[in-house]
């Protein structure tokens, strides 16, 4: 048997995609009940800081700043 490295490519990227499927198609959804008073944003900033996550600016609100932090779900 002659195995050329394009079908070991092959396999390993069928492998692979088998894998990742069955990882993807196990997971659901989780509704969470929270408040849903968003701000509408474009062309804003975004960036992480320690354990919170800062987006601030936008064409429609240049002024407003806008904190979550991810450990405190808050």
């Amino acid at each position: 048997m002659n195995i050329t490295p394009i079908s070991t490519v092959k396999l390993m990227l069928s492998i692979f995609l088998y894998t990742l499927s069955l990882s993807v198609f196990s997971q659901s959804w989780i509704d969470k009940d929270e408040n849903q008073n968003y701000t509408a944003r474009h062309e804003y900033s975004f960036v992480q800081a320690g354990d919170k996550f800062i987006m601030f600016g936008g064409r429609e609100s240049a002024q407003r700043l806008d904190m979550y932090d991810y450990t405190n779900d808050s």
